[in-house]
């Protein structure tokens, strides 16, 4: 045992030798972690948290301790320091009561000097039996919204039809055997009494815990006009035939729209390829003291509520001039068209990631100095590119429309494109949106919605 012991001391040692770089200043080849997470679902359930923990261990390094927790923002965080790089199992434990309540484990690689963890998926702890047929389930919606709930399966292992026992027999109405349809237009955390029955008269039970929430938009814009070339929307059989519907912007829009049922009017002004300076005047932009003669100004000229506007790819940082003259150009027309102008700042080129901050910084800039507000679109793919860990980056290259277009987005991507403006127009959280696009598969989607919560945080001003 003492040989063991030894043995293991003496590898531990080496390793961490071994990260060390020569004596010429360089770090070691350790890792700062930071774990933050903002979890309102667990609140929204009633849960009052009272100890969260985590545990970073492999076959070499072990350490444990506490995640500080804000009960007024939700917020969970803490920081482990000096970890060696490689490979490690996180394991969080959220408490009541000295009660386990939630869980979330992951796979971590550490190969940089700081890393940040703030998509941890969270799963309940299920008291019961861990076999039993069906379980515990932790839900949300918002008021007046329909919630489909599978309470279990149609049929036992041995091919038996299960009969179902809901109580109490309020809010819902049964959409098949073993399905019911949930709608509640007040507020509250409410629970739902479930019983599986099998032909041998076995019977088990499990809660719903389902938490009906106020939808947080309070005047979400309804006429909007977009103005932009094919990052705003592309055209092309990949985008969905014909019409490329899905590769509108306001088409994912929509979509989340009639979800919260709210009204909208989404109008197009697209310019394939077009910069600022080409939306103003077509072939040969006129002065810019000027006004031009393009359908795009006629259509800003229709004064709807709000304008967003939509520069080209890495204009910022390729045409700076030209974005700032002609920018400050369309703003001041906007304005003088009673509308309220948006800038949409799109993402960087495919692989070119070192334009972002460029871009940015030069977005903000001209923002801040003409008093106007902008949806960071890059800044989700950014942070996408950033948290993925995947061989070859290949949740980052899936925003993007195939090997051969390092300028487009996949429809994947321009879902992730409407759900930032939906987040910015109505302030719901993506997370808690339903709706879909069929092409991004439930766990996709879920990585997509949680970026944008974390990433888009301002919210549209009247």
């Amino acid at each position: 045992m003492k040989i063991k012991l030894f043995l293991s001391i003496l590898s531990l040692a080496l390793i961490l030798s071994c990260n060390k770089d020569d004596d010429s200043g360089q770090s070691n080849k350790e890792t700062k972690l930071y774990i933050t997470h903002n979890n309102k679902i667990i609140y929204d359930g009633g849960f009052l948290i009272s100890k969260a923990t985590t545990t970073l261990k492999n076959d070499t390094y072990q350490n444990s301790f506490d995640l500080k927790i804000d009960h007024d923002t939700h917020i969970f965080d803490g920081t482990f320091s000096k970890i060696p790089y490689g490979e490690y199992t996180l394991e969080t434990k959220f408490y009541e009561n000295d009660k386990i309540q939630f869980y979330a484990d992951t796979i971590i690689k550490l190969d940089n000097p700081e890393k940040t963890i703030d998509n941890l998926i969270f799963k309940k702890v299920n008291q019961s039996d861990p076999n039993a047929i069906i379980k515990d389930q932790f839900l949300s919606v918002n008021k007046n919204r329909n919630l489909t709930i599978t309470l279990g399966p149609d049929k036992d292992t041995d091919g038996n039809s299960i009969t179902y026992i809901v109580t109490p027999q309020e809010n819902f109405t049964w959409e098949g055997t073993a399905s019911i349809v949930y709608k509640n237009n007040t507020v509250g955390n409410y629970s739902l009494a479930v019983t599986a029955k099998e032909t041998n008269n076995k019977e088990t039970s499990a809660t719903i815990t389902i938490a009906v929430k106020e939808p947080v938009f309070l005047e979400a814009p309804s006429d909007v006009l977009f103005v932009g070339n094919s990052l705003t929307h592309p055209y092309g059989p990949r985008w969905g035939g014909g019409n490329s519907d899905k590769g509108a912007v306001k088409y994912h829009l929509q979509q989340i729209y009639n979800e919260l049922n709210l009204a909208n009017n989404f109008v197009e002004a697209i310019r394939g390829g077009a910069s600022l300076k080409r939306h103003y005047g077509y072939n040969n932009p006129p002065n810019p003291d000027t006004p031009g003669n393009t359908y795009e100004i006629d259509s800003i000229k229709a004064q709807h509520n709000i304008t967003v506007l939509q520069p080209s790819l890495d204009e910022p940082f390729n045409d700076l001039e030209d974005f700032k003259t002609y920018g400050k150009i369309f703003i001041d027309l906007i304005r003088a068209e009673n509308s309220i102008p948006i800038l949409f700042h799109p993402w960087a080129l495919k692989n070119r990631q070192r334009t972002y901050e460029g871009n940015l910084r030069e977005t903000t800039k001209l923002c801040d100095e003409l008093g106007v507000q902008f949806v960071d679109v890059g800044a989700v793919v950014h942070q996408i590119y950033l948290d993925d860990t995947t061989p070859d980056k290949a949740l980052y290259h899936r925003l993007y429309a195939g090997d051969s277009d390092n300028t487009h987005l996949s429809i994947e991507g321009m879902y992730m494109v409407g759900l930032s403006f939906a987040k910015f127009f109505t302030g719901v959280n993506a997370i808690d949106i339903n709706y879909r696009v069929e092409e991004a598969d439930i766990e996709y989607a879920n990585m997509i919605k949680r970026t944008v919560d974390q990433v888009i945080t301002n919210r549209y001003q009247n």
